[in-house]
């Protein structure tokens, strides 16, 4: 089964899905977004658009400048809605922000500050062509927080399709989907621990380990990338992940150890108690 990536965004950026669509497939992925090839189960189109958002394992957030449509459920707009569902549900996401529109959000946090009141009428005076709510919700954006510290997404500047294509294939282009594949991962984990010392451990331990443990696969992602990134390189290399999972094991060995400890000894129930101690 391929995964399902979820594509959002208002009526201004359908040009951009329907190419997105098509790079997507080729890279191995199965895009759902809300103008094609959308699943409908029901008469509620907003629950069903919450519902394929929670299906997927991935999420890409295009910002142009619409703010889109109130949504029922909340005081948001429907696109904000399926983000915060998507963030809520810790999914993998992608934010993408016209570099424009970026740099008009920029001056309107600093006219804001100065007490200068921006609205929709008026906003042409400062040169505004985004919706004012649109420079809102990238601020929120900007100031979520988990467990009382910033949680700040990953956001990319675009000016054509071809910006966002490329950063897709770079964060999660088919040869890094290969490499983190969890068999490839779990070798590497399984022969770290072992060099570290671990007792004999069995292959379906270490994928109990990622499978409880998303955490693990999202923190290798993230170094590897960054890796991969200084090295010049436009996707992630088997390279970026051994060297990734080499400092990830090295600093929490002894914690990745407990809780194999634990599958070992039947405790499952008691392995999601230590995915705090992962992070």
């Amino acid at each position: 089964m391929r995964e399902k990536v979820y594509l959002a965004g208002t009526d201004d950026v359908i040009y951009i899905m329907e190419s997105l669509e098509k790079e997507l497939g080729e890279l191995g992925y199965d895009v759902i977004w809300f103008h094609k090839r959308f699943p409908i189960n029901g008469s509620d189109t907003m629950d069903n658009c919450l519902k394929n958002v929670k299906k997927s394992s991935r999420f890409i957030l295009v910002l142009n400048k619409r703010y889109g449509l109130p949504s029922r459920n909340r005081k948001v707009s429907i696109t904000e809605e399926e983000f915060l569902t998507a963030y809520n549900n810790e999914k993998f996401i992608l934010i993408f922000i016209h570099q424009e529109t970026e740099a008009h959000s920029k001056i309107y946090r600093r006219l804001k500050k100065q007490g200068i009141n921006i609205t929709e009428n008026n906003k042409n005076e400062y040169g505004f062509k985004a919706d004012i709510e649109l420079f809102e919700f990238f601020d929120r954006i900007q100031h979520m927080e988990k467990e009382g510290k910033l949680d700040i997404k990953w956001r990319e500047l675009f000016s054509s399709i071809r910006d966002i294509v490329k950063q897709i294939k770079l964060k999660w282009g088919t040869d890094a989907k290969n490499i983190m594949g969890k068999n490839n991962l779990g070798d590497l984990i399984k022969k770290l621990l072992k060099d570290l010392g671990a007792d004999i451990i069995d292959q379906s331990d270490v994928d109990s380990l990622i499978d409880n443990n998303p955490e693990i696969k999202r923190e290798i992602r993230h170094m590897a990338l960054i890796f991969g990134i200084h090295a010049g390189r436009e996707t992630v290399a088997s390279q970026d992940i051994e060297l990734a999972v080499n400092i990830y094991i090295g600093t929490k060995a002894e914690k990745l150890k407990n809780i194999l400890l634990k599958i070992q000894i039947g405790k499952i129930n008691e392995i999601k108690d230590d995915t705090e101690l992962i992070k």
